[in-house]
This record gives C-alpha cells, structure tokens and sequence, in this order.
C-alpha cells in the first residue's frame, strides 16, 4: 500500500509542474513578461532553467528516476520562485498560491524523506543490478 502512495504522490505533485512548464514553451515571451515586471533580470536564462525544471525533472520525479534528488530540487526550485511571484500576501490569489506552494513544498520534501518506493524507476534499476 505504501508504494502505491508513493506512486500516488509522484502523480498528483507532476501537473502543476508539467503545465507551467509547457506553458512556457508554448508562449515563452509571456512568460519572460512576467518575469520582467517581477524584477528579473536574464529571462531568457531563467527561462530556459525553468522549462529544463519543469518538464524533464519533474518527468524524473514521476518515474521515480533518482526520486529522492528530483523531489528535494523541486522543492529548493519552488522556494524563491514562490518568493518572486507569490509574495504579494494581500492579494487573495497570490495568498491562495503561496499558501498551495507552501504544500507543494511540503508534499515534495516528504517524497524526497521517503523516496519513490517499489513503484519507481529507482527500485526497478536496483533490481537490475548483479
């Protein structure tokens, strides 16, 4: 039961991720807008960071490849760009997002304490192994 959880979590942590992460590909001078008129400098840069975070480790994290550094770099990932964007606290959908970052973060730590389970690329890779 406990890997089916596991599993669960890495499922239910991906969209969130993967949809910021292709919407950005799709419409890449939006998002560096956004970026801008938040004070960053270098969007292009950062840009390019966020699409490789969230698309291909976030495709890690829900195969369970290397689960436990996927998830903890996720989590280190969403702390300043939650910061950035989401700060503004009397704005009630910028709370909403900061506080569902704050469980995001939450979420991504206890899988990265717990790991991908049997249900993951990691144990299927340790199996292989003489």
């Amino acid at each position: 039961m406990r890997s089916l959880f596991q599993l669960l979590a890495r499922i239910l942590v991906t969209p969130v991720f993967l949809w910021a992460g292709i919407h950005k590909i799709l419409d890449p001078t939006r998002s560096m807008q956004s970026m801008a008129q938040h004070g960053m400098r270098w969007t292009g840069f950062f840009l390019a960071g966020a699409i490789v975070i969230e698309t291909i480790v976030i495709l890690a994290l829900l195969f369970g490849f290397m689960t436990r550094w996927s998830a903890f770099f996720l989590a280190l990932y969403l702390i300043p760009l939650t910061i950035i964007f989401h700060l503004h606290l009397s704005d009630p959908a910028q709370l909403n997002n900061f506080l569902k970052n704050l469980g995001l973060v939450g979420g991504l730590l206890m899988i990265a304490a717990c790991g991908g389970g049997r249900i993951a690329l990691d144990a299927f890779m340790k199996k292989k192994k003489p």
